[in-house]
């Protein structure tokens, strides 16, 4: 994690790599009280987003959100061919006010590529769109 952080970019496969630990440790620590789900992973294609962007994500959905055996938090990334989507059911926690550094941060870095992340807050869902850096 550290050798990508000192990357400017990175390509969505080390990303998911990296990430890999994390919902490791997130499946100690939670159990059996999320599913988490990752559509169309690239074989090969060089497409990049800055480092920790999906960690970020998913440590905000586990941050802002209630994750039990009896509610599960849904937790999904689509990677297309524009942008990486990250999504989840909403069912807020008593922290889900409080903070939102995260994903000011990633806003921020991504504008700094003249890129716009779009966010969505459904009543049932919270959506990011993640722009690749070269495309």
């Amino acid at each position: 994690m550290l050798s990508l952080n000192r990357q400017p970019v990175v390509t969505v496969a080390e990303e998911l790599h990296a990430l890999d630990y994390y919902i490791f440790l997130m499946s100690m620590r939670f159990e059996n009280s999320f599913t988490f789900t990752v559509n169309n992973v690239p074989h090969g294609e060089r497409i990049e987003i800055i480092p920790l962007t999906l960690q970020l994500l998913i440590e905000n959905a586990f941050k802002h959100n209630i994750a039990t055996e009896e509610f599960k938090l849904g937790i999904k990334i689509n990677i297309g061919t524009d942008n990486i989507t990250v999504e989840n059911n909403i069912q807020p926690s008593n922290d889900a006010e409080k903070g939102g550094i995260g994903l000011k941060y990633i806003i921020m870095q991504y504008k700094l590529y003249a890129k716009d992340v779009l966010v969505e807050h459904t009543g049932q869902k919270f959506i990011v769109k993640i722009p690749y850096i070269n495309s």
